[in-house]
This record gives C-alpha cells, sequence and structure tokens, in this order.
C-alpha cells in the first residue's frame, strides 16, 4: 500500500517584502505532475475566506504551477491547494503546519510576521 505514496518535494514558497505597501509578495508553486492530470489547481486559505472562486488558479510555466499573491505582513496565513478533483495538497515548503478543523488534515502556514 506505501509503495504507491509518493512524496513530492518540489514545491515552492517564495516571499519578497514590499516596504513602501507594507506587504509581501508571496509566489506558490507546485510542479504540475503533483495535480496527477486535474485541470486546475488553486491555492486556498485565510486570505481568500477558503472561497474557490476567489482563489487564484495556479498558472503553468514550463511545467511548474504558480500564484503570486500579494499580502499583509505582521499575519500568519493557514492555507492549501485544491485541485478542481477535490484533491487537497500541502506545500512541504510551508513555514509551519496547524491542525485543520475538518477531518484528520493538516493545514499549510505562512508566516509574514
Amino acid at each position: 500500500m506505501w509503495s504507491k505514496f509518493k512524496i513530492y518535494q518540489n514545491m515552492s514558497l517564495t516571499k519578497s517584502y514590499v516596504k513602501s505597501k507594507k506587504t509581501y509578495k508571496v509566489t506558490f508553486e507546485i510542479p504540475k505532475e503533483w495535480i496527477n492530470g486535474a485541470k486546475e489547481v488553486r491555492v486556498l486559505g485565510d486570505f481568500n475566506n477558503w472561497d474557490w472562486e476567489k482563489a487564484p488558479v495556479l498558472k503553468n510555466n514550463k511545467g511548474i504551477l504558480k500564484s503570486r499573491q500579494e499580502l499583509k505582513e505582521g499575519q500568519k496565513y493557514e492555507y492549501r491547494y485544491l485541485t478542481n478533483e477535490n484533491v487537497w495538497l500541502n506545500d512541504d515548503k510551508a513555514d509551519a503546519y496547524a491542525p485543520s478543523e475538518y477531518a484528520d488534515a493538516q493545514n499549510c502556514v505562512l508566516d509574514l510576521s
């Protein structure tokens, strides 16, 4: 059973501080092969109220799916990736992890404090 389980460690989470706006430009990235053929993947979190419709779509750039968000400094945000196939994915580059209210899942934590 465990032999079919794959762990991908090609994800990336980059943060660039914008002093004039007191925000961070955060780039979320995952490899395309990680979504297992899903047509769309979005990053959902506290910053978009976990709403699929408000969540940015990750765009394909040479096999890497990316989305850049501008988020306020001084906060911690919980987030996860969600495919249109209703599969949740976690980020191995998250700053931390926090228990989710749902099931036995862990949310990724982005620390901008």
